[in-house]
């Protein structure tokens, strides 16, 4: 059974402000959760077989290959940038104002 000593625990662990109307719908909505999750685990399911995903489906994932197209387009965004300078973009200082 909760109380509504344990609701009102609830809500200081969850710094969360409750009235005592919200207490008492608290507390009932939890006791038929509860309830459920209890009608739940007295379910038979020693002949059913666990199950991990339901679709079955293993990490799909492409291969870590290392590649130069890291590099490849670089250049041209640095090209692309208003002001740059030896192979880098070039911004104005934070410091002094200058390029």
């Amino acid at each position: 059974m909760i109380t509504k000593h344990d609701i009102q625990k609830l809500a200081i662990l969850a710094r969360i402000d409750v009235s005592d109307t919200e207490v008492e719908h608290l507390q009932r909505d939890l006791e038929r959760v509860l309830g459920y999750v209890e009608k739940l685990n007295q379910a038979e399911t020693g002949a059913v077989d666990p199950l991990t995903h339901v679709l079955g489906s293993v990490n799909v994932t492409r291969s870590d290959n290392e590649s130069s197209s890291r590099y490849e387009y670089g250049g041209v965004l640095v090209e692309a940038a208003p002001q740059h300078k030896d192979g880098y973009v070039a911004v104005r200082s934070i410091w002094n104002g200058k390029r």
